[in-house]
């Protein structure tokens, strides 16, 4: 919330209690810990609570509102809900489906942070808070029905793209534009009836998760394999204790006048590190990433885009950490 004046600097009051709920959360739940969602949420609720209150709300949230895994490490929940979602959009606008799929774009490069921020950045401030209403009401089915809703109030527009980054262009403005709330409400809630119950979705949810959790498994299960194979456990270990010291790096880019972000690791792994030239002092960032940076650039004063040799790409505060 950078053009907020609770937030908009490093020691502003709003990124002090920010830090605060974010880590007491940290300590109340270590099997979930930090996810990027989690600062849009409780920023939000900081404009109109206390820190005590906030931190029992991101509580209430993140443990009820939201399914197992939603915020953990494997995203599981997450992700099974952008499953869910893409089923929706088959059923209600089947046309954008279609056409998203002959594109061959993954509706979740725009959609997953839509339910991780519950829509914070993505329309106004106003809406969002419209938003937000009928989600600490509905609960998820909510955020179904105004992504839904979204898409379907510019499916036109969309439907006139015919390549990814068009569509994700177009998408984020149109939402960043969407000062219509009642209009907006009106869709999610009376003019996409009948909608799929909860029970439905939690049918499909369930389905997902399950699908998501047997391929995560596989997957720690080959990468555990692979580095007991090639030997790789006591040398990960063994850099990761001297990787403070450690001179040697992957790829860099500097963050501010006077300090380098710097990545190290191996094809299974990564973590990165900031470096300050005036004082000569390297610090390992809390960022681990299960695959190599293989480039890496600033977005903007605080946000750097790693791009890994497993073909994703991430964005990464490095005010929140």
């Amino acid at each position: 919330m950078p053009f907020n004046i609770h937030f908009e600097k490093k020691k502003s009051d709003g990124i002090c209690r920010l830090e605060e709920v974010l880590k007491a959360f940290c300590i109340h739940n270590p099997s979930v810990g930090y996810c990027q969602g989690m600062n849009f949420i409780t920023s939000v609720s900081l404009l109109f609570m206390d820190e005590e209150t906030a931190f029992w709300s991101l509580v209430a949230i993140v443990e009820h509102c939201f399914p197992p895994n939603y915020f953990d490490i494997s995203l599981i929940g997450a992700q099974a809900d952008q499953s869910v979602l893409k089923e929706l959009l088959q059923i209600k606008l089947p046309r954008l489906h279609a056409h998203l799929e002959d594109i061959g774009i993954e509706m979740c490069s725009f959609t997953l942070n839509w339910f991780l921020g519950v829509f914070y950045d993505i329309v106004p401030f106003e809406v969002m808070l419209r938003v937000w209403d009928c989600f600490l009401l509905d609960g998820l089915e909510a955020l179904f029905r105004f992504a839904v809703g979204l898409l379907q109030m510019h499916e036109m527009s969309l439907l006139e793209k015919d390549d990814t980054l068009a569509i994700m262009k177009d998408m984020r403005h149109l939402a960043k534009v969407t000062y219509d709330a009642d209009t907006l409400i009106k869709i999610a809630y009376s003019d996409l009836e009948p909608f799929p119950s909860m029970s439905l979705i939690n049918e499909k949810q369930n389905h997902h998760i399950k699908i998501l959790r047997n391929v995560y498994d596989q997957q720690q299960r080959a990468r555990e394999e692979f580095d007991r194979q090639e030997g790789l456990q006591k040398e990960k270990q063994k850099v990761r204790e001297n990787c403070n010291n450690d001179l040697k790096m992957d790829c860099c880019v500097e963050s501010s006048p006077g300090k380098l972000l710097v990545c190290r690791g191996d094809i299974r792994e990564a973590w990165l590190g900031i470096v300050d030239a005036e004082k000569c002092t390297k610090d390992t960032l809390n960022i681990v990433l299960d695959s190599q940076i293989v480039c890496m650039t600033m977005a903007g004063s605080d946000i750097v885009l790693l791009g890994t040799l497993s073909w994703y790409l991430y964005a990464y505060s490095i005010r929140s950490q």
